[in-house]
């Protein structure tokens, strides 16, 4: 088993059905890797959702070309929220920091 941090990407967009990211994040801190391979941007990608299905955003390209094959093969790899960034005066979007747990 190994771990590493990192950034979630793009939580700062809206979902196609029009929920909120940013406002998703404020009330989860469990989330699940959901792979997208027909996605337009890459067909490595990997959404990470709230468990109710709810995205907060993706797994940076570099991450998801790595795991993608290893989801693919029934590899689980959990995902915890360490940190929430931002929401201040000076940074009102948040941001959002993972543990990946690669077992």
């Amino acid at each position: 088993m190994r771990s590493l941090f990192t950034k979630v990407v793009g939580v700062s967009h809206t979902n196609d059905d029009g929920s909120n990211r940013q406002q998703i994040l404020q009330d989860w801190r469990t989330l699940q890797l959901i792979r997208d391979p027909d996605n337009p941007h890459g067909g490595n990608a990997i959404k990470i959702c709230v468990s109710t299905g709810q995205q907060v955003g993706w797994l940076s390209s570099e991450l998801a070309a790595e795991f993608a094959p290893k989801i693919d093969k029934g590899k689980r790899i959990e995902a915890v929220i360490t940190e929430i960034t931002g929401g201040i005066e000076e940074n009102k979007t948040l941001g959002c920091n993972v543990k990946l747990i690669i077992h």
